[in-house]
């Protein structure tokens, strides 16, 4: 029994180092910056101009279309002013 509390008095605990890649380089953040990047994805992030990490904007991909703006009420029942177009 002696000899468990030997090896556990000179036990180190390891040391975990959080790296990723950004634009083909390693770098090594904090867990919660780890955690953020796995969650977004490793590829939306970029380097900024002061060097630091920062995640990219999305573009707004909805699309508006302005021939259907005319329904009011009830979508799928349009005005008597609506004209289909082709």
């Amino acid at each position: 029994m002696s000899e468990f509390f030997k090896a556990a008095a000179h036990w180190k605990q390891r040391i975990t180092k959080h790296e990723v890649t950004v634009e083909g380089k390693v770098y090594e953040v904090t867990v919660d910056k780890k955690i953020d990047m796995i969650k977004h994805g490793e590829e939306n992030y970029y380097i900024n101009p002061k060097g630091e990490i920062a995640l990219q904007e999305k573009k707004d991909t909805r699309y508006v279309f302005p021939e259907i703006e005319t329904y009011v009420g009830n979508p799928y029942w349009p005005k008597e002013t609506f004209v289909w177009k082709k």
